[in-house]
């Protein structure tokens, strides 16, 4: 089955058409979910953002994690099984235009979506624009949707120095401590000022916007499957208080805690 002009199996709340690509919210219910094998015509992109499920693709690569943003290849056939009763998601199918000039760097975009920490949050982005729908909702979402893919090409594009994985591993084993530029840049047997002056330019974020990033998606499943209090959670992810983890978590999602969670 071959779905066209941003069409998903599950019930379509939203759909918004732009220069870009198509955009669409989806719902999922268990009882009457369309289970069947099916693809989309161009490069497409789906974040279940509430509720949980199975991701099945056929074809070469790694499994898809659900919990992830899924990226799927024009004509991929993929299946998306919920295993709660409802589940929600945000969708995105780039124009044929961007999809000609993007898949002769296919794996340099797949490559980027597996590793860029910030993608599942453009797309709650997405999400929260479409549902303010006013005068600037569509220069909004096109300018997401061009962040969303073009600067993960140039970021990732190019040969990586062997100090980033390291300083990459460090901040997610460590999510939680205070991060020590000079520990880092020990461990990494590189300068300081090294860190200080090309961490941007290979992680498209200073390195505290990067520590802040985990310790919110650390609190996505919490919020969305435990009834721990938001001042609980705020804790349990490391932020200094309520208030903290909620300025942070709507910056980076265009939601609040709180509406993150009744979704």
């Amino acid at each position: 089955m071959v779905l066209t002009g941003g069409k998903t199996t599950g019930d379509t709340l939203v759909r918004r058409r732009v220069a870009s690509g198509v955009i669409s919210s989806a719902r999922y219910l268990k009882d009457t979910a369309d289970c069947r094998w099916h693809c989309h015509e161009s490069i497409h992109l789906t974040y279940v953002f509430s509720g949980s499920g199975r991701s099945e693709a056929k074809g070469a690569g790694d499994p898809k994690s659900p919990d992830e943003v899924c990226w799927y290849r024009a004509g991929e056939m993929h299946r998306w099984i919920p295993q709660t009763s409802v589940c929600r998601s945000i969708n995105v199918e780039f124009a044929d235009q961007f999809a000609n000039e993007a898949t002769t760097r296919l794996s340099d975009i797949e490559n980027a979506l597996s590793k860029r920490q910030d993608s599942k949050f453009l797309m709650l982005k997405i999400q929260s624009e479409m549902a303010l729908d006013d005068a600037v909702t569509e220069a909004s979402l096109t300018t997401l949707l061009q962040e969303l893919a073009y600067p993960s090409i140039q970021d990732h594009s190019t040969q990586q120095p062997d100090w980033v994985a390291i300083i990459e591993q460090m901040l997610k084993d460590e999510w939680n401590a205070q991060p020590r530029l000079d520990r880092l840049a020990h461990a990494a047997g590189v300068h300081p000022v090294t860190i200080s002056r090309s961490f941007r330019r290979h992680f498209s974020c200073t390195l505290g916007e990067y520590v802040r990033k985990q310790k919110i998606e650390r609190s996505l499943p919490l919020l969305q499957h435990t009834n721990l209090s938001l001042s609980q959670i705020a804790q349990e992810c490391g932020f200094a208080d309520q208030s903290h983890f909620s300025r942070c978590f709507r910056q980076l999602t265009g939601f609040t805690p709180g509406r993150y969670r009744r979704l």
